[in-house]
């Protein structure tokens, strides 16, 4: 799918910026989101730094202009990891395509490039899962900057001043450092630990992503072959990595059960030690498998203090496993509790369920009744994307509200 585009290139001299066109193979970012389904943790955060770098240096040019069309159809990837913007000649007229009309403000916003840059942040994090997840903070984090670049009011809206010509050879570089380092501080915690002074190493702690993406692929995917992998990669890291790759081993049923019990004792005490949510998980998963008095005590010793920083599907294996634990030790009462607790999650399940349902319905006539007002699209088409909603939402032609824009645009099914 990797075609030749044309992609801006930045050229710096004596505090000035000038661009230039270079072709590239590559695709769209657009089409690169079509072809997966993930996102490394990493590989977020440098996009987004690099999109807001390549955006300042493009408004450095003589006059301050602004790129103005940034969507995911004008970034360009090559080889899966560098990012450009697409080379857009002055005469260029955007196409009135519904999808690029999204990414387009309206006249109350002040600066259209990080409008454009917040709305591009959005599509990403709706089409793809980060990982390893972003942590709750880092996610409030990233979505307090992404409302600051959408902010239709003045005086909340991100603020991007670009000074007069004759100071901005002053100011460049210090007002690049500074969005950069902000930005960064905004996404991940991890990158600045990159640059802080090197203590005395912990094992796992140093263990750059390659442990936090085992550990993701083993908790949320149990995908316990990707999370050898990359338990293998990190095995320089710290001796206890050796313990992390039996255990994914042994989910693999590529070890024997003897080895297990002090491999699980290990990264127990270990979780417990940094109160480490997701090794406290990882071991009761295994613990659950070995139906033992040991096992069981195990789980039902651990305590999980920041139960809300997991996912609600690992939530609910957690209450799982120690509602099993405790009625396997005859303790009754905190079994109920623990029953009592998964009940009470399931019906919550069932309500939202029932509340995106409705949602999700509304969105699709609400996106059918603008598709039917648009000119560029022939009825066939229109049909065509009606009939592809209904396939994937079979219960949408029973709701009343289907049935009356059916109705109003007489259209035959």
């Amino acid at each position: 799918m990797e075609e030749e585009y044309e992609v801006i290139r930045f050229l710096e001299r004596d505090g000035q910026c000038y661009i230039a066109s270079a072709y590239v193979e590559g695709m769209t970012l657009y089409h690169w989101i079509e072809l997966h389904e993930e996102i490394e943790k990493e590989k977020l955060e440098k996009w987004i730094r690099e999109l807001l770098r390549q955006v300042t240096l493009f408004r450095k040019q003589k006059g301050n202009p602004s790129y103005t069309h940034l969507n995911p159809y004008h970034i360009i990837i090559i080889q899966e990891s560098e990012i450009k913007l697409l080379y857009l000649e002055e005469e260029y007229i955007p196409l009135q395509r519904k999808f690029e009309k999204q990414f387009q403000p309206d006249s109350t916003i002040k600066d259209v490039d990080f409008y454009c840059l917040g709305k591009t942040i959005q599509f990403i994090m709706a089409h793809l899962k980060c990982v390893p997840s972003l942590k709750k903070r880092e996610e409030i984090k990233l979505l307090s900057f992404t409302k600051k670049c959408l902010e239709k009011n003045l005086k909340k809206q991100f603020k991007s001043e670009f000074p007069s010509e004759e100071k901005f050879s002053k100011q460049n570089n210090g007002y690049i450092k500074k969005w950069i380092i902000i930005f960064s501080g905004v996404i991940l915690l991890t990158v600045l630990m990159k640059y802080l002074p090197e203590k005395k190493p912990v094992p796992c702690k140093k263990d750059d992503n390659s442990f936090q993406i085992g550990m993701y692929y083993f908790l949320e995917r149990k995908d316990y072959k990707k999370s050898n992998i990359y338990f293998q990669k990190a095995k320089d890291k710290g001796k206890n990595i050796e313990d992390y790759i039996q255990l994914s081993r042994f989910m693999m049923k590529q070890s024997e059960n003897e080895e297990i019990e002090h491999i699980l004792s290990r990264i127990k005490k270990e979780a417990e030690k940094e109160d480490n949510i997701g090794k406290k998980l990882m071991v009761a998963r295994v613990c659950i498998l070995q139906e033992t008095e040991k096992s069981y005590k195990w789980i039902v010793e651990m305590r999980l203090n920041n139960l809300e920083e997991l996912s609600e599907e690992l939530r609910k294996e957690w209450n799982e496993y120690k509602a099993l634990a405790y009625e396997k030790l005859s303790l009754w009462k905190e079994a109920g509790t623990q029953y009592r607790k998964l009940s009470e999650q399931e019906e919550e399940r069932r309500k939202k369920e029932e509340i995106y349902k409705e949602k999700y319905i509304e969105m699709d006539i609400s996106y059918l009744k603008e598709l039917w007002k648009e000119k560029n699209y022939s009825e066939e088409e229109k049909l065509k994307i009606l009939h592809n909603i209904m396939e994937k939402n079979p219960q949408i032609k029973e709701t009343e509200i289907f049935k009356q824009f059916v109705m109003e645009n007489q259209i035959q099914l």
